[in-house]
């Protein structure tokens, strides 16, 4: 395999804008590449259809950032913390939102950081 870049030079006022790739191999099947290959293309539609999935998700959780909470750090451990953000990423969370995200991220009183995997009494709760 061979890759030859720079990517650390601005576009030139009359240089051509666009980016190209190349499939270099045997037996490639050309539809199938350029099927999925449009699936990846951002349109206006998908735009629409994940901005209405991402406030459906919004508007479905209880709590709002500065909501005070109380959140399972143990079997039988409570602990107090208040709402940081909403809809929270990280790398290696596995929550019922998906690989990498989580309903909340909590601070508590300590500083620590920790995230809700789920919106449910079970795991947060409102502080009484």
């Amino acid at each position: 395999m061979m890759f030859s870049s720079s990517f650390d030079e601005p576009w030139g006022n009359d240089e051509c804008r666009d980016s190209k790739l190349v499939f270099i191999g045997k037996n490639l099947d050309k539809d199938a590449i350029i099927e999925r290959f449009q699936e990846c293309i951002l349109t206006s539609e998908k735009v629409a259809k994940n901005r209405q999935k991402f406030q459906d998700i919004l508007s479905g959780l209880r709590f709002k950032v500065g909501t005070k909470v109380e959140c399972r750090t143990g079997k039988d451990e409570w602990s107090k913390g208040e709402v940081v953000a909403l809809l929270y990423r990280e790398e290696g969370i596995e929550s019922a939102l998906g690989r990498g995200i989580a309903p909340y991220q909590i601070k508590l009183p300590c500083g620590s950081l920790i995230f809700a995997p789920l919106d449910d009494d079970t795991v947060i709760r409102q502080a009484k």
